[in-house]
């Protein structure tokens, strides 16, 4: 039982660095969003943040949560790999065809969401973020389920770093604000989802 504690207490205390990533990179670049934003800009960059959230949470579907419930159900290592792959494909390609429908409906969406001149760009990019965090999730979820916690903890760490790096460029260097921030947020994803397929593959 001790045993079985420990184990416990130490996968939840490498998976909630997780958790915390997103708004640890806020609270750490605060102090230059504040020189470097106007106030029209970061209230635009929170109801960018209400939007992603929004999004991840209606069209993700559930797969990940899903994926670590069902996962120890089975306990054959073959039933086990096949359920994560199900996972992934599913949760890749109902992923797919909504991104298809918001780029569609994007002209039609952006203006009501985002009061401003590029409103098409910053849902556009909110579309492409949500297609990479939502397929990393789905990646994640796969390491939750074999408790590769180092794993796991290393992409969180370098996902961390990373986006905070292309912010500081972004915002301090190339001053493109808002666009900048979600422009460091997509690039940083996109590295680490495509870092982890390897890693994934052998499923």
């Amino acid at each position: 039982m001790f045993d079985q504690l420990k184990k416990l207490l130490k996968q939840s205390s490498v998976y909630g660095i997780g958790a915390v990533v997103s708004p640890m990179i806020s609270f750490i670049m605060l102090p230059i969003y504040t020189r470097f934003l106007t106030p029209d800009d970061y209230g635009l960059l929170a109801l960018t943040g209400v939007v992603s959230v929004f999004m991840q949470s209606v069209f993700s579907l559930g797969v990940s949560q899903g994926l670590i419930r069902i996962y120890f159900v089975y306990k054959d290592k073959e039933e086990q790999n096949e359920v994560a792959t199900t996972s992934i494909y599913f949760g890749v390609l109902s992923s797919v065809i909504i991104v298809l429908i918001l780029y569609l409906l994007a002209p039609v969406i952006s203006p009501i969401l985002f009061k401003v001149e590029n409103a098409e760009t910053l849902f556009k990019l909110l579309i492409y973020i949500f297609f990479v965090t939502s397929t990393s999730s789905k990646f994640a979820a796969v390491f939750k389920s074999e408790e590769k916690a180092g794993l796991y903890t290393v992409f969180n760490i370098a996902t961390l770093v990373l986006t905070l790096s292309l912010n500081i460029l972004f915002v301090v260097v190339l001053e493109r604000k808002v666009v900048g921030i979600l422009e460091a947020g997509l690039i940083s994803n996109t590295i680490m989802m495509l870092l982890m397929i390897p890693f994934v593959l052998r499923k």
